[in-house]
C-alpha cells in the first residue's frame, strides 16, 4: 500500500508513470478473467454498451463463496489497509482495479481531451486525491480517480445494503463523458 500523501513528487510520478504503463495489461486481464469465468464476451468488447453485462459479471464475481480468487498477488497498491475491509478480499479488489482501468480506457477514447494526470494540489490542503493518478481534461469537469470511483460503488452494496444498481457502471461513465 501506498501513502500516497507522503509522497514526493518524483515517488509520485514514478507511481503515476508505472500506473498508466499497467492499465492496458490490466485491461487485457480483464478480458481474459471474464472468458476464464465463462462471463459474455459483450463484457469486454470496449464499448459503452458493455458496461452494464461487465458490471453484471463483476457482481456475480463478488457474490462468489469465499469471495473472488484470481491470479495476481497482494492487492492494489491504492488500497488502504489501515481501512480494512472485510467484505472485500484481495480477488475483489484487483477485480475492481481492472473494471476501474476498463472504464478509464472508456473514457478516454471518448472524451478528446480526457488524459491521466498526476493529481497534486499544496499538501497544505491535505486532499485524499494527493499523488493519485487521475483522469483530467476540460470536459470532465473534475479529477477523477476511476478504480476509486468503481470500489466506491461496490462497497455502497456490499457494505451500506444498497440495492445492486444494474446501471451504475455506466452511470460512472455516463457521469465522466458528459461533465
Amino acid at each position: 500500500m501506498i501513502d500516497f500523501g507522503t509522497l514526493d513528487r518524483a515517488e509520485a510520478q514514478a507511481y503515476h508513470e508505472a500506473y498508466v504503463a499497467a492499465v492496458p495489461d490490466r485491461v487485457a486481464w480483464l478480458a481474459r478473467e471474464v472468458r476464464r469465468t465463462g462471463g459474455p464476451e459483450a463484457a469486454v468488447d470496449g464499448s459503452p454498451e458493455s458496461l452494464g453485462p461487465l458490471w453484471a459479471w463483476l457482481r456475480g464475481r463478488l457474490e462468489e463463496q469465499g469471495g473472488p480468487r484470481v491470479d495476481l498477488p497482494g492487492r492494489p497498491p491504492w488500497y488502504d489497509p489501515a481501512r480494512p475491509n472485510p467484505h472485500l478480499g484481495d480477488g475483489a479488489l484487483w477485480l475492481v482495479d481492472a473494471v476501474g482501468c476498463y472504464l478509464a480506457v472508456l473514457v478516454l477514447s471518448a472524451v478528446p481531451d480526457a488524459r491521466w494526470e498526476l493529481y497534486r494540489v499544496a499538501k497544505r490542503f491535505k486532499d485524499v486525491m494527493q499523488n493519485r493518478t487521475v483522469l483530467a481534461g476540460s470536459a470532465l469537469g473534475r479529477p477523477a480517480d476511476p478504480a476509486r470511483m468503481v470500489y466506491t460503488a461496490v462497497i455502497r452494496t456490499v457494505i451500506h445494503d444498497e440495492p445492486w444498481d444494474p446501471a451504475a457502471l455506466r452511470g460512472l461513465y455516463d457521469s465522466l463523458v458528459n461533465g
